[in-house]
């Protein structure tokens, strides 16, 4: 109920500031309803399933689904895809942080420390690439559409195939390629751009080893690093590739991913899709993904480690390619990187791993 009415205060503007207040001075509340509200959604959402005569595995119960979200907020998926929970036991359930308690952490986390909170920044790409330019993280072209000229657009269009990101997306929605062009043709796309407030990046060409896996797509390591106050730790890392043709390599635009493990840089899972389903080979490849070497991987996980502390966020997800010279460019760092990605592959919790790493970081500052 008082997350219902913290929500309607919101539409009235001094009300919603007294709001931000109320959970700024107490982020363990934010969080705490936080919780209540998604994990109640995500038991509504998973018993309508469930009564409607979805199919269940074997070993798997509607009660057991209630007691899972019940103790640890999971949802439908969680609990019977991606982590398996029916097939495990108590001390193995518990090692699983889900989605609703990771969101709450990190929001508790934002609004305690807001001076390590940069979620604007890696949340829209012209900041971002601003940013990253500056460090000498990224280092090809690219443009802001509303604060080009036509001449600026038309001549990066000119020279290269390029890629269009509306400037605030996530999970691959709204990217698109253009080709290399020239033209009345490109007066329309510029405008279309401008009004869209569109990021245009030139193309590049990525490294022979990973780009077999699906040459259409620039298949990119993904990275997490979890940082405080100066100092980062490695924290996951997996292989995201295209699949199907696409230009993209997110699994929410069809694309696969695999965990690597972070002290060898060998992937050690199956590709995973986003229905969660394994795959022992890419589908158009039919190369492995187990026991594949991701190339430059020290050199990968070094650039991560020495950028986290920059940013100033805890939590950060980056996608990396690796040039075809290989030498390495950050295409973009993500505010809030998915942490089921790195629990799904191998069924195995990791809410210690991250908990001892914040611990390592934060020393008393960090309470579960």
């Amino acid at each position: 109920m008082f997350m219902q009415f913290a929500q309607r205060l919101r539409h009235n503007k001094s009300a919603s500031k007294l709001v931000d207040k109320v959970f700024h001075a107490c982020p363990s509340l934010a969080a705490y309803l936080l919780k209540v509200k998604k994990s109640r959604d995500a038991l509504r959402e998973g018993l309508q399933l469930i009564d409607n005569g979805m199919d269940l595995p074997e070993g798997a119960s509607r009660e057991g689904f209630i007691e899972a979200n019940r103790t640890q907020h999971m949802n439908l998926s969680e609990y019977l895809y991606q982590y398996n929970l029916y097939q495990k036991t108590k001390a193995e359930r518990e090692e699983f942080l889900s989605y609703v308690d990771y969101h709450a952490l990190v929001l508790k986390l934002r609004m305690k420390y807001p001076e390590h909170d940069h979620m604007e920044l890696l949340k829209d790409k012209e900041k971002f690439l601003r940013f990253a330019t500056s460090l000498g993280l990224c280092h090809r072209r690219w443009l802001y559409a509303p604060e080009s000229t036509f001449e600026e657009f038309a001549d990066l269009l000119s020279s290269s195939d390029c890629i269009m990101k509306p400037h605030d997306t996530s999970w691959g929605i709204g990217i698109y390629k253009v080709n290399k062009q020239e033209g009345p043709q490109v007066r329309e796309l510029y405008d279309k751009c401008v009004k869209e407030l569109t990021v245009v990046e030139e193309c590049i060409t990525g490294y022979h080893v990973t780009q077999a896996f699906h040459p259409a797509s620039l298949n990119t390591v993904r990275v997490m690093t979890v940082s405080y106050n100066g100092r980062a730790l490695l924290f996951g890392g997996m292989l995201r590739v295209g699949c199907g043709g696409t230009v993209v390599d997110n699994t929410h635009a069809g694309g696969l991913y695999a965990q690597i493990d972070i002290n060898t840089g060998i992937i050690e899972s199956d590709g995973i899709d986003t229905e969660g389903k394994h795959h022992l080979c890419h589908p158009d490849s039919k190369i492995q993904f187990k026991g594949f070497p991701i190339p430059f991987w020290d050199k990968i996980t070094a650039l991560c480690l020495n950028a986290a502390p920059k940013v100033k966020h805890f939590f950060i997800g980056w996608d990396i390619a690796i040039l075809e010279n290989g030498d390495l460019e950050v295409i973009e760092a993500n505010s809030r990187p998915d942490f089921d990605g790195l629990q799904t592959p191998l069924h195995k919790g990791m809410k210690r791993t991250l908990y001892n790493q914040l611990k390592e970081l934060m020393g008393d500052d960090f309470k579960e």
